[in-house]
């Protein structure tokens, strides 16, 4: 209950969680502490281009090259910071108040509008096909071609949607409430399929 997110890379694993926490290994079964630099909740890790990257409450970002040695990124938001990911050599980060931010390097970060409420949170980002696609409450779902401009898609559902990832060519959604839930694909980022639900 104490870590949010994995990720490999350097040769290393590196997963963040509560109070600032990052723990690194070479190995998945024996692993360091190490000091982040804050004590905030850290949410999500990924890294790309040579550079850990961790987002968290907040708006917190830090960075590292090796996982041990850690710096705190300028804060662009005060949202919580749910997820984060990378592609078209982008670092794109989502979550409350409907906030977007990205970077090039990890370290200096723009904020970018994603056209929905303040007090909607969006809980994922991915990339696959040369696109970005981010999901949030409501049945909100946004793609991007590079990031900067967002346009929402027509989900189906009014869900929160919690969850997305690219495979094989087709990003799937996942969202639930307390009286249904429903996983979602699609192969263009345009037209959704639902292919469950439950009442």
């Amino acid at each position: 209950k104490d870590l949010y997110g994995v990720t490999f890379g350097n040769d290393i694993f590196v997963t963040v969680g509560i109070d600032g926490k990052v723990f690194t290994s070479t190995n998945g079964t024996n692993w360091t502490a190490q000091t982040s630099g804050t004590t905030t909740r850290l949410r999500a890790v990924t890294y790309a281009n040579n550079t850990f990257v961790v987002t968290g409450n907040g708006g917190k970002v830090l960075t590292s090259t090796d996982g041990t040695t850690w710096a705190l990124s300028q804060n662009v938001v005060t949202a919580d910071l749910n997820s984060i990911t990378y592609g078209n050599n982008l670092f794109v980060a989502v979550g409350g108040q409907g906030s977007i931010i990205t970077s090039t390097d990890g370290s200096i970060w723009t904020v970018q509008d994603s056209g929905v409420p303040e007090s909607y949170y969006l809980y994922e980002v991915s990339f696959g096909n040369g696109e970005f696609v981010t999901v949030g409450d409501e049945g909100t779902i946004l793609s991007s071609t590079d990031g900067v401009t967002w346009t929402e898609q027509t989900s189906g559902t009014d869900i929160s949607l919690k969850g997305v990832t690219n495979g094989n060519g087709t990003f799937l959604v996942f969202g639930q409430s307390n009286i249904k839930e429903a996983i979602l694909t699609s192969t263009n980022v345009t037209n959704w399929s639902i292919e469950t639900s439950e009442d």
